[in-house]
């Protein structure tokens, strides 16, 4: 029997980690874990494709992780993967995907997957999973103990970002991600490490005896980004890690990649409140409304790490346990041989 051959399609370039310009993608991290899952538990040829490295004979399963159309050409069945937010919201988007006629749909939003099913469609839920090999705890480092930390890019709604991250500018606030131009963090800690500190810790104590702040600050306070290798170490170090989502993503009701990637890591994490944290996240996050109310939150974990510890450690439980990539993995290829 010949090996079965799963094709991943996004819709922008690969190697978004080796362009120090570029916005790091999530989908190409994301999806690059997945295939190697599926190669390692399910025995099956995954590789991820993009407009810059194009699939050169057709595959078993194509499946498309952004809105893309389907290519007839390239695989003998054609799955959309709606992992995406979006601004005009989820469910408008799908509706407007279905005439393309897909052989398979898969949500990240079990919401989503019943409003496709009430509407007389299939699909599967697939949540997000994470690697708990490259995301594990590590012994924390000076450099990344700071008070609260953010890791993402300035595409979110503003006002979510300014009730989420301009309250986090008071304190030792490591941000990190595209925000402007910030360098990249490889560059100048190998060629400077200690102007490379000095610059952003004197930066970020400016912003926090400003009498006003501003949106315009995160971008002065910028760290750049951060090399994926190093993430580990800031989940793992940082005494608060924050997490907000797109308004989408709360609507629909997905625990986001990011939150997963935290908690494997040991890290403890303050994000805002998706429904579904409540049963599945119980007394593993804390969750925040943003503004004042976050910064009490901040204040009282600051002032109780023992308090933190328990949370991070009863969140690290659960992402070894229930939200791991290679139990997706095998969720996938039951939903793929279904077809």
């Amino acid at each position: 029997m010949s090996t079965l051959r799963i094709g991943f399609y996004m819709k922008w370039p690969k190697y978004s980690l080796q362009n120090a310009n570029a916005i790091v993608l999530g989908d190409e991290i994301y999806i690059e874990s997945l295939c190697a899952s599926l190669k390692k538990t399910c025995g099956v040829d995954a590789t991820l494709y993009a407009p810059n490295y194009l699939p050169t004979k057709s595959v078993d399963v194509m499946i498309y992780v952004n809105d893309s159309r389907p290519v007839a050409q390239w695989a003998a069945k054609h799955v959309l993967y709606l992992q995406n937010p979006y601004f005009e919201g989820s469910y408008k988007k799908l509706k407007y995907l279905r005439k393309y006629r897909y052989d398979g749909y898969i949500f990240i939003s079990k919401k989503l997957q019943k409003r496709q099913m009430s509407d007389g469609y299939g699909g599967a839920f697939l949540p997000f999973g994470v690697d708990t090999l490259q995301y594990s705890p590590q012994k924390p480092q000076k450099k990344y103990m700071f008070d609260v930390t953010f890791v993402g890019n300035d595409f979110k709604e503003a006002a979510r970002t300014i009730t989420y991250l301009l309250p986090l500018m008071r304190y030792n606030f490591g941000l990190f991600g595209k925000w402007s131009d910030a360098p990249h963090p490889d560059y100048i800690q190998e060629i400077a490490p200690f102007l490379h500190n000095w610059r952003y810790s004197f930066r970020n104590w400016k912003v926090r005896h400003k009498a006003r702040r501003s949106v315009m600050d995160l971008y002065f306070i910028c760290r750049g980004k951060i090399p994926q290798r190093e993430l580990p170490p800031l989940y793992s170090s940082a005494k608060i890690n924050i997490n907000y989502a797109t308004k989408d993503t709360v609507d629909w009701d997905v625990i986001t990649l990011r939150t997963l990637e935290v908690l494997a890591c040991g890290g403890f994490l303050m994000t805002d409140h998706i429904p579904s944290e409540d049963t599945e996240l119980k007394k593993c996050v804390v969750v925040t409304r943003g503004g004042s109310n976050m910064i009490r939150q901040i204040d009282y974990y600051l002032a109780h790490p023992e308090e933190r510890r328990q949370i991070a450690e009863r969140g690290l439980r659960y992402a070894r346990k229930y939200a791991s990539i290679d139990d997706r993995a095998r969720l996938l290829m039951r939903y793929i041989r279904s077809l």
